[in-house]
């Protein structure tokens, strides 16, 4: 697989990982567009995500 393809993989893990189990976001969507924002231009992730970052980056 071609490396933007993992690099889309890694952050709809870390997407699916921030939004949590429930219906609802268990972070503020502010919060996940800023992420994915970050995520995207390669730039450090909101503090209180890191660590699903983190994981998708371990898992992909």
């Amino acid at each position: 697989m071609s490396g933007l393809h993992m690099e889309s993989i890694a952050i709809g893990i870390a997407w699916c990982l921030a939004w949590g189990e429930g219906r609802e976001p268990q972070f503020d969507p502010s919060v996940l567009q800023e992420m994915r924002r970050a995520l995207t231009s390669g730039e450090e992730v909101p503090r209180v995500v890191s660590s699903c970052h983190h994981w998708s980056r371990r898992i992909s």
